[in-house]
């Protein structure tokens, strides 16, 4: 059936049809009854004058193509990735250590749920407190700092000169991948702070190490 559109105004009498027409197509809808008629054209049709959304967008990708000016969009797009890796924002507001300082983090957590066995048997029920640390022994020290800060960088290779190279380098902000290349070895980046969060560090370097079922979190200020 062509969808249709009138002009004529609703005169008194049309009025009162189109109401009893509305009223009678509820009163099908609800019986699960409704059945199509159809009625003709009352009043002049137009054709949809509206372009085709997937045509014009086909028609303007290929003008940028044509013209170069996607290239360029690509080729900043490029650039602008790059430089987001090479230069990534830090992950948050830390201040430099000024004295040497040491804290320990308790990791132990409370279950939510059951945790069951393959024959579905509790094996851990919730409540029950868990402490990692008690059944599993972290291999690296972890050493969180700010790449572009050469002080702190002094102090990365140190402690891993100290530590006999079992530490792995965290950055919190700077260059960390240009210091990768530097120093010829892997440097992570703690990615959306979740490392620096959960351990409640915001003071920078800070060298986080496994003593016996805790995590012994030592700030170290640069010399």
């Amino acid at each position: 059936m062509q969808s249709t559109l009138s002009t004529r105004p609703l005169t008194t009498p049309r009025l009162v049809f189109a109401v009893m027409a509305m009223t009678g197509l509820l009163s099908l809808s609800a019986s699960g009854q409704i059945y199509a008629i159809d009625l003709g054209n009352v009043g002049p049709v137009y054709p949809i004058s509206e372009p085709d959304f997937l045509v014009e967008v086909k028609l303007i990708v290929k003008r940028k193509v044509d013209n170069g000016e996607w290239k360029a969009i690509e080729q900043n797009l490029r650039r602008d990735a790059i430089q987001s890796l090479e230069h990534p924002l830090p992950v948050g507001a830390f201040t430099v250590a000024q004295e040497n300082n040491v804290r320990y983090f308790d990791p132990t957590t409370t279950l939510q749920r059951d945790i069951l066995d393959p024959e579905g048997q509790v094996i851990f029920p919730a409540g029950t407190k868990v402490n990692p640390l008690d059944v599993v022994t972290v291999g690296s020290a972890l050493f969180f700092f700010d790449a572009d800060d050469p002080k702190q960088v002094a102090v990365l290779e140190q402690t891993q000169t100290r530590l006999h190279g079992q530490v792995k380098p965290v950055a919190v902000a700077g260059s960390y991948l240009a210091l990768s290349r530097k120093l010829d070895q892997t440097i992570y980046f703690d990615q959306a702070a979740s490392y620096t969060t959960k351990l409640g560090i915001d003071v920078v370097p800070t060298l986080v190490s496994q003593d016996g079922n805790q995590l012994k979190i030592e700030e170290i200020a640069p010399q």
